[in-house]
């Protein structure tokens, strides 16, 4: 008997890729409509009574309603810690349960199209709210950035020493407390100059910089993971300035020397933030200051800076830098 195509029932069937399912008409097995958005395998799927919307069960914890003629998403039930395993609509779709392997079953109330939309439309302009206060924040940390960067205690020039490779097998932790270069905290270089590192000589490079933050991946035209790169700079000071703030940031382990004496140590492997570290109580001499900066790499991106201030957070007032003891 032929089936008018206006009577066709349609069928769900999860599909060969275990992360969406397939609507498709009964009589002719053909594909209508191919679900996609769960993060995981489909375990369960189930049409409601009217046949408008489907509702599946995942493996990444969630169920999802979707329009049953376009395959549009409407909604995602979050609630369950453990794959859904099964869904079930109630005769009279207002109602809907799901059962997850974290033991529970849950009992939803359907919401009903025009509810869906009006959700979304307060989704949309809660979303286009947040996006105007992230750019502002951006422009903001920027115009930060950029008043930073004319401070006098925002070091942009440095003799650089890199890559200087770690042994296979030591962390990132251990190689900053091993010193590649002897008398690390010591260090005293000119711009060309050489230094035995591991039997090798390495040139110290200058480097002036736009802004405060080194970049050296950028400086050496390539990433080194698992590497070590010395920074140093001459602080000439023209007068004793006690209480000072340095503020450093470093991806990843960091350590700073000034003056020879060990002043700041960070053991983390982390992502790269100016001015994350906040060390007090720093002493600059009147005359001339040696700073050590000496920043380990993991693997990534590979940053580091340092900025002193006053007590206040102040720009420092009568210092220079220079590449010259």
């Amino acid at each position: 008997m032929n089936v008018p195509s206006n009577q066709l029932t349609p069928s769900l069937s999860i599909s060969s890729n275990p992360l969406c399912a397939s609507a498709g008409e009964a009589a002719t097995g053909r594909e209508l409509v191919t679900l996609r958005g769960h993060s995981a395998s489909i375990h369960s799927a189930v049409f409601s009574p009217d046949g408008q919307r489907i509702v599946t069960g995942s493996f990444d914890q969630t169920a999802k309603i979707w329009e049953a003629a376009s395959g549009r998403e409407f909604l995602t039930l979050t609630g369950h810690g453990a794959p859904v395993v099964s869904v079930a609509v109630s005769p009279d779709g207002q109602r809907m349960a799901t059962g997850s392997w974290d033991q529970t079953a849950k009992v939803w109330s359907a919401a009903r199209a025009d509810q869906v939309t009006a959700w979304r439309e307060e989704e949309r302009a809660a979303e286009q709210y947040l996006a105007g206060l992230r750019r502002e924040q951006t422009a903001e940390q920027e115009r930060q950035r950029i008043a930073r960067s004319r401070d006098e205690g925002a070091i942009k020039r440095w003799l650089i020493l890199a890559p200087v490779a770690l042994p296979t097998g030591q962390s990132g932790a251990e190689g900053l407390d091993t010193e590649q270069v002897e008398g690390e905290g010591r260090l005293r270089p000119k711009a060309g100059e050489g230094t035995i590192v591991s039997g090798s000589e390495m040139k110290w490079q200058e480097v002036a910089l736009e802004n405060y933050v080194i970049d050296f991946n950028a400086i050496l035209g390539r990433g080194a993971r698992l590497s070590v790169a010395y920074a140093v700079c001459y602080i000439q000071s023209e007068a004793e300035q006690r209480g000072l703030q340095m503020l450093v940031g470093s991806d990843d382990e960091a350590k700073v020397y000034l003056n020879g004496k060990h002043v700041h140590r960070s053991l983390v492997g982390r992502a790269f933030v100016a001015d994350q570290n906040v060390v007090p109580d720093i002493v600059l001499s009147a005359g001339l200051n040696v700073l050590v900066f000496k920043v380990v790499n993991e693997g990534g991106g590979w940053h580091g800076s340092i900025r002193f201030t006053d007590s206040q957070g102040n720009p420092v007032r009568g210092i220079k830098v220079t590449l010259s003891p």
